[in-house]
């Protein structure tokens, strides 16, 4: 990722100093080549920041999924510690529960 946005960046760059160093009559191919490459540099960091946050949020749906699963399959849940999961939307019905803690979420 560092990477990616480092090479972005060095590319923005060079498509600014493209835009500032042509003349200011008549030279619209080097602002045109600039204009696209920060444009390009622009739109592709964001991309790979919405990209990220995307696969975060796949990676975190995944886990809710396979804990849900794995709670699902297992009847005796005693002594367990269920702080800091998040358990909306679960439902452990018939399940022991004795002595497990269920703390609050924050």
């Amino acid at each position: 990722m560092f990477w990616v946005v480092l090479f972005a960046v060095a590319i923005g760059g060079t498509g600014f100093l493209l835009i500032q160093t042509a003349e200011p009559a008549g030279d619209d191919a080097r602002r045109d080549v600039g204009s696209a490459l920060l444009s390009g540099a622009v739109l592709s960091t964001v991309f790979v920041f919405a990209e990220r946050r995307i696969e975060q949020a796949v990676t975190e749906r995944q886990t809710r999924e396979q804990y849900q699963l794995a709670l699902a399959m297992e009847r005796d849940l005693t002594n367990r510690d269920f702080s800091g999961l998040n358990l909306r939307g679960v439902v452990l019905t018939g399940r022991d529960l004795a002595r497990s803690y269920v703390g609050s979420e924050g």
